[in-house]
């Protein structure tokens, strides 16, 4: 929890999914965002962080994945996934003690429908999972 905590504080908009944790975090952290599942918490995302071992987060579809995030960029702080399959289902993987796979050389940034609090339009919107 202490990375939501940190990019919270740091002023990054936070989805999250946790099978068992969730509402102890929204509890702890209110601005959490609360998500159903991966996906969900996928959904229009810059980054998506993989913080837990949970075995439903084993068997993701990246296809589906790869269609609900605004960046592909997947930080796997378990290595659970292996670095190649990560590369050629199109994402940037970084990992932990690997060198990290498919990195992107460019970002394409999706024009925002409206600018919260949280925001501002010289910086990118810094959502993650």
């Amino acid at each position: 929890m202490s990375i939501a905590e940190h990019l919270l504080k740091e002023g990054c908009a936070v989805r999250a999914y946790d099978p068992e944790a969730l509402d102890a975090a929204t509890q702890t952290l209110p601005d959490l965002t609360p998500c159903q599942d991966a996906y969900d918490a996928a959904h229009n995302v810059d980054a998506i962080v993989l913080a837990t071992e949970w075995n439903e987060f084993r068997y993701l579809d990246f296809t589906r994945l790869a269609t609900t995030v605004n960046i592909p960029i997947f930080i796997d702080l378990r290595n659970v996934y292996d670095p190649e399959r990560m590369a050629d289902s199109g994402f940037q993987y970084i990992s932990v003690g690997r060198p990290p796979v498919g990195m992107i050389t460019e970002f394409h940034q999706r024009p925002h429908d409206s600018l919260t609090s949280k925001e501002s339009p010289d910086k990118p919107d810094d959502t993650f999972t």
